[in-house]
């Protein structure tokens, strides 16, 4: 009986790139999952900072109805404007909270309530190449 060899070379080679093609999709994978995780603590971050401080701006309107009702002083930081009452709430993580209020047949009428961030480009992009030195 003559014995033949078994040739597993190519099967051997295409088995490796298999493997190594789905050793970079795992890592690629993984790395994607953990960029989505910090991506997503960040903006569970923000959106509980920005909650607070409409919590806050909340309670100050309370307080501001109160004085509005009862012909007191009003709260901090309110100041009237003709026939408007106007506010501006600035915190240290860059909120602005911007209210208006006008006197309307009703009574006082919310007119603006715009809640932006001040926001700064991030000019650094790690280490990326920006071309030949002028």
């Amino acid at each position: 009986m003559r014995h033949k060899p078994l040739r597993l070379g190519s099967v051997s080679l295409l088995f490796a790139v298999i493997l190594a093609c789905t050793a970079l999709l795992v890592l690629l994978g993984g790395m994607t999952a953990r960029a989505d995780w910090l991506m997503t603590q960040k903006y569970a971050q923000r959106l509980e900072s920005q909650y607070a401080h409409e919590a806050e701006a909340q309670a100050w309107l309370a307080r501001l109805d109160e004085a509005l009702a009862g012909g007191g002083e009003l709260p901090e930081p309110a100041r009237r404007e003709g026939g408007e009452v106007t506010a501006r709430f600035e915190w240290e993580d860059g909120c602005l909270l911007n209210v208006a209020l006008s006197q309307g047949e009703a009574g006082w009428q919310i007119t603006r309530w715009e809640m932006t961030v001040n926001w700064t480009q991030d000019t650094q992009m790690g280490q990326l190449w920006q071309g030949p030195a002028s």
